[in-house]
């Protein structure tokens, strides 16, 4: 079953989920909800994790992959900050 059937199967039933990768060995979903948003994608919403709470994970995860993502996803959010009033 291609992983977009699945997501489909999972909204049209109205289960909560949320996606994960690599970060699945450091957090368990319950730990991820209230650092989660909701993300609207072609009429399904998605719960994505906060953008501060995955600069977290990838510090845990100390993998070389998410370090090289760090000093990027830490400009985004200081940037964000900034813009907001």
């Amino acid at each position: 079953m291609a992983i977009a059937s699945i997501i489909q199967t999972l909204v049209a039933h109205d289960v909560e989920f949320i996606v994960m990768g690599g970060m699945a060995a450091v957090l368990q979903g319950e730990d991820l909800l209230p650092d989660s948003d909701w993300l609207e994608v072609d009429g399904a919403r998605f719960r994505v994790l906060s953008l501060a709470r995955l600069i977290v994970v990838k510090e845990q995860l100390n993998r070389a992959k998410d370090q090289a993502m760090l000093v990027l996803l830490r400009a985004t959010l200081e940037e964000l900050q900034e813009s907001r009033p």
